[in-house]
């Protein structure tokens, strides 16, 4: 028997095993990769279905304080018209024009616990206090501050209406009203647990159940994870049961789509492990010469240094036409990739001095000079545009405005944010002089049209500035502190109470602070890139270190600014700038 045949032989049994080991590795891999997804789909979609029952519960609250909120100002506006002219509470011409401007389904009108006016008409007469329903109106009879709205229910003609009761003005008596909760009962069928279950689908062929926490019973509690979820299983399904307050989402998966992708990937594998192995028994066994190996190597060798970053490398393998052809179409792509990578940087660079020209065109260079106060700010940017800014103006002519700002995320669409930004709150401070209220309407503006700025958000300190009086009011949104310092004092942290960044939340709600710049007192704002500034031993700059350097220099402005940019500088040494640094100092 030759070498060669021998071999073969055990190359063949070698590639067998090879080949029975590797499919049932990536049996096994593929399995837990199926399950592994089969249950981050489950949470996803629960998650999605949790947050989809608060939304409707949300959604539920809100309308039902809308409607209640609508129709007790319908029935005020009769009590009103009541009011202004008793006889409207009998003439049933003049109650069935205010049920059709109301657009209500019944109004009734009594004298104590009598009703005089009522369309319909079929109740006129009827004691109020004879009926569960409409006693629960009674006490309007003796205070005149009784409002009442009951829940939805089937009046007389089996219609779902809901009752209001408000107290009459002129006299002892009840206005009631009644109305179709359109929205409401369509509200509170979305938020119905069926509804959600019955519209919700995970997979092809998942479900969504959806149970009250007193009502499951086949589920030990105790085995849920501190987020509330509890993985199951049985022959042909994947289960996920998650606490969501008072509830329990339980989805399903079926186990034949849960491993529907991993038998075809397990088949397709099988076949392409199998044609490779052939491939590989065939070279290994045709391609013994010391040139195939040799070729291999060198071949190795180079995309070795290519995946290393070396793109400047080439393949030379020439010994086979085969590998002339390896050569050509390694050193095509990479030659490819290198020029794809230059384009990319190019692209980079320019996209980088758009976002620069953008943000040094909006903000004052041209700082005032005046008796009353100095002022210097600067800002000096990253190599990756981020979205800081800083402005000061006029008011009016005795107050001016302070302001600094940086916005979430780099690049040119924090530029164009920040230049919304800070042209929003310049009108609103012109506008409405006051800083916290300026914020608030700035904050309800961008936080509405989040959706269309990918989620941004921009923090804040305003303060407008008192010429006369040296008053320095302030509002903080969710920015870093300031500094200041008295004539003869230290620079000191001011621990100003501050809310979220605007963009964040409409409900967000800002308070001004008041300071006293008396003459030769200063305050220094400036961004999270000052005291964020990373050295080589990955340590920040922190605000110690910033006190203590502020304390070591003469307080004035451009001296303060410049000596703060260069110090970070040399802290940083050269390692890069991750961030703006923006700065902005005031004296009076």
């Amino acid at each position: 028997m030759t070498m060669k045949s021998l071999f073969q032989r055990w190359l063949i049994l070698f590639v067998t095993i090879a080949f029975i080991i590797t499919v049932y590795v990536s049996y096994n891999l593929q399995s837990n990769q199926a399950i592994d997804k089969a249950k981050e789909l489950l949470r996803v979609n629960l998650a999605d279905a949790s947050r989809q029952l608060a939304r409707s519960n949300e959604n539920l609250k809100v309308i039902r304080d809308m409607t209640q909120e609508g129709a007790l100002a319908k029935a005020r506006a009769v009590a009103a018209l009541v009011w202004e002219n008793h006889n409207i509470a009998t003439n049933s011409e003049a109650l069935q024009h205010v049920k059709r401007i109301l657009d209500v389904d019944e109004v009734c009108v009594t004298d104590e616990k009598i009703i005089v006016g009522s369309i319909p008409e079929t109740y006129l007469n009827f004691d109020m206090s004879t009926n569960p329903q409409s006693a629960e109106f009674v006490p309007a009879i003796y205070s005149k501050d009784f409002e009442y709205v009951q829940v939805p229910r089937e009046n007389a003609f089996k219609k779902i209406v809901q009752y209001v009761g408000v107290s009459r003005l002129d006299k002892p008596g009840i206005i009631q009203i009644s109305y179709t909760p359109t929205r409401l009962i369509a509200a509170e069928k979305v938020a119905d647990f069926s509804y959600i279950a019955d519209n919700f689908r995970i997979g092809q062929g998942g479900r969504l159940r959806i149970k009250k926490l007193e009502d499951v019973k086949d589920l030990p509690l105790d085995k849920f994870n501190e987020l509330g979820e509890y993985y199951y299983s049985d022959n042909e399904n994947l289960y996920l049961a998650k606490r969501v307050e008072d509830v329990v989402l339980i989805g399903n998966l079926p186990n034949k789509e849960m491993y529907i992708s991993r038998d075809d990937v397990v088949a397709s594998t099988t076949i392409a492990y199998l044609i490779l192995f052939f491939i590989i028994f065939l070279l290994i066994s045709n391609l013994l010469q010391t040139v195939v190996i040799d070729g291999i190597y060198s071949v190795n060798d180079s995309l070795t240094k290519i995946k290393d970053g070396n793109l400047d490398e080439k393949v030379e393998v020439h010994t086979a036409i085969e590998f002339d052809d390896l050569s050509l179409g390694i050193n095509t792509t990479v030659d490819s990739l290198k020029e794809l990578k230059e384009k990319e940087a190019r692209r980079i660079d320019a996209d980088l001095k758009i976002g620069h020209d953008i943000q040094y065109s909006v903000i004052p260079t041209d700082f005032p000079v005046n008796q009353s106060y100095k002022l210097f700010a600067g800002m000096y940017t990253a190599k990756e545009v981020g979205g800081d800014f800083y402005d000061f103006f006029k008011v009016d002519d005795t107050h001016g405005a302070i302001l600094i700002a940086d916005v979430s995320g780099k690049g040119i669409t924090a530029a164009l944010y920040m230049m919304t930004a800070k042209t929003l709150i310049k009108e609103l401070v012109m506008t409405f002089k006051d800083p916290a209220e300026a914020i608030e309407r700035a904050n309800q503006t961008l936080a509405k049209g989040k959706n269309k700025v990918s989620f941004m958000f921009v923090t804040v300190f305003l303060a407008v500035y008192n010429l006369k009086t040296g008053e320095l009011v302030s509002v903080n949104a969710g920015h870093n502190p300031p500094l200041l310092k008295t004539a003869d004092g230290k620079w000191e942290y001011q621990k100003i109470k501050h809310s979220v960044a605007l963009g964040i939340s409409m409900k967000a709600k800002y308070a001004n602070v008041s300071l006293q710049l008396n003459k030769g007192d200063s305050i220094l704002l400036y961004t999270d890139g000052v005291t964020e500034a990373m050295n080589w031993n990955n340590e920040q700059y922190g605000e110690k270190r910033l006190k203590e350097f502020l304390d070591e220099i003469p307080d004035e402005p451009q001296q303060v600014v410049e000596g703060l940019r260069d110090e970070l500088a040399d802290y940083r040494k050269d390692f890069p700038q991750s961030d703006d640094i923006t700065m902005l100092m005031l004296k009076a």
